[in-house]
């Protein structure tokens, strides 16, 4: 990473847990610098996750322990003024993490910005209104405007290949941007099952014709990135549920991760 962006990284990171605006922004100026943006992202991921920036970054002073009060009511102080809480016992918990580390809650349908339900109505949101467009704005026709022997402006209609290949290339560029972006899902029935979705995905062998549009060249490696991701942060939030890791683990050997 050079060292402009490392910078602007390290001092977000060093504000405390990354927001989705600031992870986007993020992207764009690697964008701007000239570094692939998938690339960027999952490097992101792996500081966030291996706390490289937290040496330099000073440790809170301990807090202050109320006076007179019983020990229960001292620990529930202790937590208070943190984002995330275990709805269980209250514990604070870390971002990503699907069990509580203090009683052991598994974290399920929780509220998050992200499901799959959302990703696949999302994708298809995607594919109708580029569709729509395209058509509203008869890109789908060549106009020959009148002029010297030609009295009468000539419209040629596309063929319906060259139609279907100029949608799936803008399609896949608003996916690429929005699978590159959309947040890591926080239960692991949701992280299971977008390795399930993304997995295939990314292991699409390609044809000689799909490596010339290039369109289903990007999305696959959009949803490696995606899933490399994924199974990075599994890793390390999913220590102590053997099972879990074990499917993770599964998903990981099928793209050499």
């Amino acid at each position: 990473m050079i060292p402009e962006l490392d910078t602007l990284v390290k001092n977000l990171l060093s504000k405390g847990e990354l927001t989705e605006r600031s992870r986007e922004l993020l992207i764009k100026k690697a964008e701007q610098l000239g570094i692939d943006p998938l690339d960027f992202e999952l490097e992101l991921e792996e500081m966030i996750i291996t706390g490289s920036t937290k040496t330099e970054v000073p440790p809170p002073s301990p807090p202050i322990p109320p006076q007179n009060v019983s020990s229960n009511t001292e620990k529930k102080s202790q937590k208070e003024g943190t984002t995330k809480k275990c709805p269980s016992c209250g514990a604070p918990v870390e971002s990503f993490n699907t069990k509580c580390s203090d009683c052991g809650h598994e974290f399920r349908n929780t509220e998050a910005a992200f499901n799959v339900q959302k990703l696949n109505d999302e994708l298809m949101k995607i594919e109708e209104v580029v569709r729509k467009d395209y058509f509203d704005n008869k890109r789908d026709r060549h106009v020959i405007p009148k002029g010297g022997l030609q009295r009468e402006e000539k419209i040629m209609m596309k063929m319906q290949a060259v139609i279907d290949q100029e949608i799936e290339a803008a399609c896949a560029d608003r996916k690429l941007s929005f699978i590159s972006t959309f947040p890591i899902p926080n239960s692991k029935e949701d992280i299971l099952e977008i390795l399930a979705i993304g997995i295939p995905e990314a292991k699409r062998k390609l044809n000689f014709w799909d490596k010339v549009g290039q369109s289903k060249g990007k999305m696959k490696k959009a949803w490696l990135a995606k899933c490399e991701q994924i199974i990075i942060k599994a890793r390390f939030s999913m220590k102590g549920d053997k099972k879990t890791l074990e499917e993770i683990e599964h998903y990981a050997k099928q793209i050499g991760v």
